[in-house]
């Protein structure tokens, strides 16, 4: 295992906790896995632990999640332990082995072989630790035993995993465990007294299939070295394979060879990266993966030849969220990465998030990327889109720009959004290719433009709040949350994603951000008697501290309504803006306001950092949500934050609920509350 580099676009400042991960064969694989498997956070905290972990140390896994490794490891032990983590912090080395003692439940000490990789945020800012954790107690007892009763130990070893083989002074094998016969094939009477290289025969250092894209994993780890095993019927078997030499009573000496089989190990590791690297929904590479893909693009470019991105913005894809459902959304999206990868088979794709995708390419010139970003052009508005009975046609806005520096691709990423933009204000449905000059003033013009409209639609009463009702499980409406739309001067409805875009670039969130709570806050009065206001705060708001002064103010003049007030804040946000929304959300709770965080389990938040914030909501991410009726480890996820939350006094609401199937099982499954287009369609607020 080694170094991960790893940029959840989640996290920028503040702690990063574990991911909800929705993988089935990583679920499976983690909790299954016969090995102690855990993630830990920089500073030691336990993060996430499979059932073999608690087993091992014996401490049930609520114990563990409120404990550092720190807290358990033996006195004696500690130092050695640390100095690798600093070592590993210091970005001298990326994986650590280690015979360490823990410290169990019940007072007894568990020897382990403990086997640590680093998985990386950015550069410079490691993410958390994956720490493989094996009992070798049970070995270290039966060494013993070996020295002192050569009978019993060669009983033990029998029962062993690990393929063990022991040769005498001439390399000759004098014993063949069972392991050793069910990994190599071959039986103990057909290797005993053949030479230890006619049956054992190993090649060279297993490479990671993902090495360039800066997830790659390392061979030697302190003793222990992977190797590939030619077995019989032609398998090769990724182990871990370590030698030692045993002298005799006689003077002479045998060496001892373990291999231990690693391939469960490699695909459980290989899940998690791909967790990183991959977005679900469509297999293309995600957005922490991207600048990795770039970089192994650049690689193989040839003498002359040009790398470019080309950046894909789907046309008012909001609409079809908005009239069909979430379902539709990710069906769409599906064909689109499709349509995309069928045009080059040279060409990289990732997934950004929403509907919009970069592709990163090699062509000779600026002029042959811009042909291959034309036929992604035409493919996606050739194609034939239905849901529902109903057809429709989908086009794409593109931006192309080359990557003038290796170094930045960060600037190359900005001329092709640039570009794309560019597209999209001449008409959509057009490809874009950037010029030095043009693109910043282009983009600066196009988000004032909006910002001024955003003001004039303030000024004209046609900023508009719609609301969506929320039901308690029972089917009682509780709440409803304000969605905010701005009515067009030709009278048409623009979605809130076209303009709050432009407000994020500029940082002025909170032109809307005060306009919507105000408003939200005289609309109280108007709903049924107890029912509470949800209301979306933004990040870039949450993080101005003139904005978080003038909500307390506004709420102290308002005491009445802010009890029946919900503010609700992305788990993005909430995990970004930790330190500011814990200091924000003391006094809220003093004026009655209650605190929701929205979109739970789309990123890498967990249940504690909800209690450290004092939630009182929880609304599980929409993703989680939809694919529940199907999908049974998304069923047991769900679950298990309905069972947990009461725990720490959290009301969870399950929201983007697109079928009353959906509502059955997320009602069977214990949610607190429902919301989505199956229950209610957002419209006006009453005046």
């Amino acid at each position: 295992m080694g170094k991960c580099q790893w940029q959840p676009s989640v996290v920028d400042d503040g702690p990063v906790q574990s991911a909800v991960i929705t993988d089935p064969v990583f679920e499976v694989a983690f909790d299954k896995a016969p090995i102690g498997m855990a993630l830990v956070a920089p500073d030691g905290q336990w993060m996430r632990v499979n059932p073999t972990m608690c087993a091992i140390v014996g401490y049930s896994e609520g114990a563990l999640l409120d404990m550092t490794f720190q807290d358990i490891t033996h006195p004696d032990d500690l130092a050695a332990d640390m100095a690798l983590v600093a070592r590993v912090l210091a970005d001298e080395i990326h994986t650590y082995t280690l015979g360490k003692r823990y410290l169990r439940s019940d007072g007894s000490i568990v020897h382990v072989q403990l086997d640590v990789s680093s998985v990386w945020q950015a550069p410079g800012k490691l993410a958390f630790f994956i720490a493989q954790v094996q009992d070798v107690t049970a070995r270290i007892n039966q060494t013993v035993e070996l020295e002192a009763a050569k009978q019993l130990a060669e009983t033990t070893l029998s029962s062993i995993n690990d393929a063990i083989i022991r040769t005498d002074e001439d390399g000759r094998i004098t014993l063949f465990n069972p392991a050793a016969e069910r990994l190599t094939g071959w039986t103990a009477d057909q290797a005993g007294g053949r030479l230890l290289d006619d049956v054992v025969v190993l090649d060279t250092v297993v490479t990671d299939p993902l090495k360039g894209f800066g997830l790659d994993v390392e061979g030697n780890l302190g003793g222990w070295e992977e190797r590939l095993l030619s077995a019989a019927g032609g398998r090769r078997i990724p182990v871990e394979t370590s030698v030692a030499r045993l002298p005799g009573p006689d003077g002479r000496t045998s060496g001892i060879l373990l291999l231990r089989d690693v391939s469960v190990l490699r695909e459980l590791a290989q899940k998690l990266k791909d967790i990183v690297a991959r977005d679900p929904l469509t297999g293309a590479y995600s957005r922490h993966a991207f600048e990795a893909v770039v970089e192994a693009v650049l690689e193989r470019r040839n003498a002359g030849q040009v790398t470019a991105l080309i950046y894909v913005d789907l046309d008012q894809f909001k609409l079809i969220n908005d009239r069909w459902g979430h379902l539709a959304g990710d069906a769409l999206l599906r064909q689109v990465a499709a349509l995309i990868t069928g045009v080059a088979a040279d060409l990289s794709l990732c997934r950004f998030g929403g509907d919009e995708f970069a592709v990163v390419i090699n062509r000779p010139s600026l002029n042959d990327v811009e042909l291959v970003a034309e036929a992604i052009r035409e493919a996606v508005g050739r194609h034939r889109y239905a849901w529902s009975g109903e057809g429709f046609v989908l086009t794409a806005s593109l931006g192309v720009a080359p990557v003038f520096d290796p170094d930045d691709i960060s600037a190359a990423l900005s001329h092709a959004d640039a570009a794309c933009i560019i597209a999209k204000a001449n008409g959509r449905n057009r490809v874009h290719v950037y010029r030095v000059g043009e693109a910043e003033i282009s983009r600066y013009l196009g988000d004032i433009e909006w910002i001024e409209e955003v003001r004039a639609a303030i000024a004209d009463d046609r900023l508009l709040l719609y609301g969506q009702t929320i039901f308690a499980a029972d089917g009682a409406a509780i709440a409803v949350e304000v969605l905010s739309r701005l009515r067009a001067r030709d009278g048409t409805l623009v979605p809130p994603g076209t303009f709050i875009a432009a407000l994020e670039r500029f940082s002025m969130t909170e032109l809307l951000d005060r306009w919507v709570m105000q408003t939200a806050l005289r609309r109280i009065g108007e709903l049924p008697a107890g029912t509470r206001l949800f209301v979306n705060v933004s990040g870039a708001s949450l993080s101005s501290r003139s904005y978080r002064h003038w909500l307390l103010d506004l709420l102290s003049g308002h005491r009445d309504e802010a009890r029946r007030l919900v503010i609700e804040v992305t788990e993005t946000y909430a995990i970004q803006y930790f330190a500011e929304l814990r200091e924000l959300v003391v006094p809220l709770k003093q004026l009655g306001a209650a605190f929701a965080i929205d979109d739970f389990g789309s990123g890498f938040a967990n249940l504690t950092y909800v209690r450290e914030l004092s939630a009182d909501y929880l609304k599980i991410d929409g993703r989680l949500t939809t694919s529940v009726e199907g999908d049974e480890v998304t069923r047991r996820i769900v679950e298990t934050i309905c069972a947990v939350a009461p725990q720490i006094a959290v009301k969870t609401i399950a929201e983007h609920v697109e079928t009353l199937q959906q509502a059955a099982v997320l009602r069977a499954l214990g949610a607190d509350a429902l919301q989505g287009f199956a229950l209610h369609r957002p419209e006006p607020l009453h005046r």
